[in-house]
C-alpha cells in the first residue's frame, strides 16, 4: 500500500520539492519521505530531481515484526553491544541465557523470527537503532579531552617572563618497542631552564609522577605548560591532576602535524638528551632510581654550566628561493638567563654557591661512567644466564664487573651528595 501510494504522488513529491528554496527544507522533506516510506536519502533525491525513474521495490519485504526487532536490540544491548556477525554466531546461547534472566520476555513468535534471522539482517536493524552510549575511543576519533586543551604554536603564549614551559618525552628502548624508560623533558622557553625526569613506560601514572619531580625543582613557578598531542600527556590522569594540584597552571598543546610547535623541546631533546644517553635501550626497572638520580645530575650540570644561544630575529633573504637569515642572543647559561630575568629570586644565592663549588669537568665525567654503567646493568644477561654468568670469572658480566659497577655508583655518590637539590 506504501509503494503505491508514493508511486501515484511521484509527480506531486517532485513539483513540492523543485518548489523548495532552502537547503534547510529539501533536508526536512527528504527526512520526511524517508520516515514514511522507508526509502534510502540518496534514491529519494534522484527521484525527486528527475535523476532517476522510479522503480518498484524487489524482494520478500520483512519477515519478523516489531516484537522480533526490539528482541534483536535487547539482546545486543544485553550482550555487551556485541556486533551481529558475533550475536549471530551464539545467538542460541544468548537467546537462552536472556530468556532464563528475563522469564516471559521471549516470545515463541519472535524467538523463532530472530533465530532465522542472518547477521546482515541484524546489522540492518542495528543501523535503525544506533547506540546512543559512548563507544571505545578509536583510533583517529575525535577525544574530547584534547579538544578542550587550546592548540596553538609554542611561541604564541610566550610573554617574556620565565615560566612559560614546553614538555616533551624521549622513549629509550634502542629501536625496540616497550616496556622501558623514557625521559620527560621540561623546558623553560625564556631561561632556558631545563629539567630531565626518569618515567617507566609512557603511562599517564608515571609521566604525572616525573612532572611533579621536576616541578618540585624548577626555580620558578610553572605558568604555563605547552606538551605535544601524545596520549602520556593528553589524558584524563594528567590534566585533571594539573587543574587539581596545579591550577595555576595553563595547558595549551601543540596543533596537529605541526612538529614545530614545540620547538624549543624538540631543539633541547637533540642538544641535551640524546647526546647524553646516544640510542642506547634502557629496559631493567631496576635501574629506575640511579637512572632518576643521573637526569637530576645532568639537569643540574646543563642549567649551570652549559651555556646556549637563543634567536632574537629572522628576517627573510632578499631575491627568489627560501632562506632566512637569523640572528641569536649572546651565549648563556640557563642561571645567567634567570639571574638577569629575576635578579630577586629565592633560588639564586643557592644556586650560585652550587656553580662556585661543584667542579664542572669532574661531574660531567661522572654522569658519563654512571650511564655507561646503566647501560651495562640494562645488556647484561637476566635470569639463569645472569647466575651462569655472575659464576663464571671470564664473563664480562661476572662478580667483578658488578663490583666495578657498584664502586662507580658509590663514588659518583659520595662526590655530589651535596648536590641534590
Amino acid at each position: 500500500m506504501a509503494d503505491q501510494t508514493f508511486r501515484s504522488g511521484l509527480a506531486a513529491f517532485r513539483r513540492r520539492y523543485a518548489a523548495l528554496r532552502t537547503k534547510a527544507a529539501r533536508h526536512d522533506m527528504l527526512d520526511e519521505l524517508k520516515r514514511t516510506f522507508g526509502f534510502d536519502r540518496k534514491y529519494l533525491n534522484k527521484l525527486l530531481r528527475g535523476k532517476r525513474s522510479y522503480r518498484p521495490p524487489r524482494g520478500r519485504g520483512r519477515t519478523y515484526g516489531p516484537e522480533a526487532e526490539q528482541l534483536v536490540i535487547s539482546l545486543r544491548n544485553a550482550a555487551g553491544d556485541r556486533c551481529a556477525p558475533y550475536l549471530k554466531a551464539t545467538l542460541g546461547k544468548v537467546l537462552r541465557d536472556y530468556g532464563a534472566e528475563h522469564p516471559g520476555a521471549v516470545g515463541p513468535a519472535a524467538r523463532g523470527e530472530v533465530l532465522s534471522m542472518s547477521a546482515a539482517t541484524m546489522g540492518r536493524i542495528y543501523r535503525r537503532h544506533p547506540l546512543s552510549g559512548p563507544r571505545h575511543h578509536a583510533p583517529g576519533a575525535a577525544n574530547p579531552l584534547k579538544n578542550a586543551i587550546p592548540a596553538c604554536p609554542g611561541k604564541a603564549i610566550e610573554d617574556g617572563r620565565p615560566g612559560v614551559c614546553q614538555f616533551d618525552s624521549v622513549m629509550h628502548g634502542g629501536g625496540l618497542p616497550e616496556p622501558c624508560f623514557y625521559t620527560e623533558h621540561l623546558t623553560d622557553a625564556e631561561t632556558q631552564w631545563d629539567e630531565l625526569g626518569a618515567a617507566w613506560n609512557r603511562g599517564a601514572s608515571a609521566t604525572r609522577q616525573a612532572f611533579d619531580e621536576m616541578a618540585a625543582r624548577m626555580p620558578f613557578p610553572i605558568r604555563k605548560l605547552h606538551p605535544d598531542n601524545g596520549g602520556e600527556f593528553m589524558n584524563g590522569i594528567l590534566l585533571t591532576h594539573i587543574a587539581t594540584a596545579h591550577p595555576e597552571i595553563a595547558v595549551y598543546r601543540s596543533r596537529p602535524s605541526h612538529p614545530n610547535d614545540n620547538c624549543r623541546i624538540e631543539q633541547k631533546n637533540g642538544a641535551v638528551d640524546r647526546p647524553r644517553f646516544g640510542n642506547a635501550r634502557l629496559d631493567d626497572p631496576g635501574i629506575g632510581d640511579d637512572l632518576k638520580d643521573v637526569c637530576r645530575r645532568i639537569s643540574l650540570y646543563t642549567n649551570l654550566f652549559v651555556p646556549s644561544k637563543r634567536q632574537v630575529a629572522r628576517r627573510a633573504k632578499p631575491g627568489r628561493g627560501v632562506g632566512y637569515v637569523y640572528r641569536y642572543d649572546s651565549p648563556k647559561t640557563p642561571l645567567e638567563r634567570l639571574a638577569a630575568c629575576e635578579p630577586g629570586n629565592p633560588n639564586l644565592p643557592r644556586l650560585r654557591r652550587l656553580y662556585e663549588e661543584t667542579n664542572s669537568i669532574e661531574m660531567f665525567a661522572a654522569i658519563r661512567r654512571d650511564i655507561a654503567a646503566l647501560v651495562r646493568r640494562c645488556q647484561a644477561p637476566k635470569g639463569d644466564a645472569a647466575r651462569r654468568n655472575t659464576a663464571s670469572p671470564a664473563s664480562p658480566f661476572g662478580v667483578q664487573a658488578i663490583e666495578q659497577k657498584a664502586t662507580v655508583g658509590r663514588s659518583s655518590k659520595r662526590t655530589f651528595g651535596v648536590l641534590s637539590i
